[in-house]
This record gives C-alpha cells, structure tokens and sequence, in this order.
C-alpha cells in the first residue's frame, strides 16, 4: 500500500515536518519535495546529498524523482553502520 508523507507530518513548533522513515512503511513513494520536507532541507541539498552518496540514488516516476522510503532508511542505516565500523578500527 502506498501512503502519502502528508498523513505522518506533525509539528515540532519549527514549522519543518517531523517524520520518521520507519513511520512511513518499506513502499511508501516520496518524491523529491517531499524528501526534502522529511529532513528540512531544500531541494538541491537532496541533490548534493544524492550526488556525494549520503542517499541512495532516486527513480525517475511519471518525471519526478522519487525514492522507497525503506531504500532511503536502508541507504542511511548502511552508511551509520560503515562509519561506526571505521570509527572502531581507528581508535584500536
């Protein structure tokens, strides 16, 4: 079942939306707005971030790019795991 990000949004008094990918459920679509409403950020930081690896590159869907909320989830729990697991072998 596909969701819509807008019926997970509540307000932190920042005015910015607070969602968690996990709230979200593995297939739900979001498109490049909506991914950058999820972590308050603009649209081209979702390019950057895409760009410098930080997200997982999105699918172009009827012209927008878009993103399965649990790749995005997997791609950044992925990401903590390497650089804890760098972090571990630097300090020994």
């Amino acid at each position: 079942m596909n969701e819509n990000i807008e019926d997970h949004n509540e307000d932190d008094g920042t005015g910015l939306p607070v969602v968690r990918l996990d709230e979200l459920g593995e297939n739900t679509i979001i498109d490049e707005a909506n991914l950058a409403k999820l972590f308050g950020k603009c649209r081209k930081s979702i390019k950057r971030s895409v760009a410098r690896g930080e997200l997982p590159q999105p699918v172009r869907l009827f012209g927008k790019h878009t993103w399965l909320s649990g790749q995005v989830a997997a791609h950044i729990k992925a990401r903590m795991s390497s650089i804890k697991e760098k972090a571990g072998i630097a300090r020994k």
